[in-house]
């Protein structure tokens, strides 16, 4: 009996050391535990690679001078600056064989429209036989086929010939036919000159190879001949 009164004694005072716990009013709810997230464990992920797409192609402008054949353009205008060097024979007074030498400015006119075209080419220049030096001015009209810088053209260019003499004034007439040829700016003329010189006749033939220093410049600057 004393031993369960002694027991009694020490359960009760134990239970009075610990707090009471709290009980929370009618109607609340008790807030839920926090529980930290944990990394899921697991076998680590390849890279992954996107797919090369092919890049959409681009428009590119041709390199270079594209010329266009029109066939209804209008009526072109082409001006001309020819330098031409060359053989001449004279066929009745020394001497029989010398150098000939033009330098003519011209600009063609086309008649009408299209890629082929008919022109009237109005030309003045200045021409020189050596050895003797026989200093020449030359002015003319000329009819023009072609006349576009895409192709050959090719010309009957008849000219009046003014030569100073020792006293008076020779004077005579010379016709050419003339090519040229493509884009390039190089052409031949042959011409016969009939000059009636001090109270005689003189004929002449000459065979030269020109240059259009105009053409020239427009290849070299790189320019558009649509208009040519």
């Amino acid at each position: 009996m004393g031993w369960a009164w002694l027991l009694g004694l020490v359960i009760g005072r134990a239970e009075a050391a610990e707090p009471a716990e709290t009980v929370a009013p009618a109607g609340t709810v008790a807030p839920a535990e926090t529980v930290e997230p944990t990394r899921p464990i697991g076998a680590v992920q390849p890279p992954r690679f996107i797919e090369p797409q092919r890049s959409p192609s681009r428009e590119r402008a041709p390199r270079g001078r594209r010329i266009t054949r029109f066939t209804d353009r209008p009526p072109l205008v082409r001006p001309a600056l020819r330098v031409a060097p060359g053989f001449s024979a004279r066929l009745t007074d020394r001497p029989y064989a010398a150098f000939g030498f033009d330098a003519l400015a011209s600009v063609m006119f086309g008649l009408h429209g299209g890629y082929r075209q008919w022109a009237l080419a109005p030309e003045v220049g200045y021409s020189l036989r050596t050895p003797r030096l026989e200093h020449r001015v030359l002015g003319g009209l000329g009819l023009v086929y072609g006349v576009n810088a895409e192709s050959w053209s090719v010309g009957l260019l008849p000219r009046v010939v003014l030569q100073p003499d020792t006293g008076m004034m020779a004077i005579g007439v010379r016709n050419g036919l003339w090519f040229d040829f493509a884009e390039n700016g190089f052409s031949v003329e042959l011409s016969h000159q009939w000059l009636q010189r001090s109270g005689a006749v003189q004929h002449e033939l000459q065979l030269t190879l020109g240059l259009d220093l105009a053409m020239l410049a427009f290849v070299l600057a790189n320019a558009r001949l649509a208009w040519l």
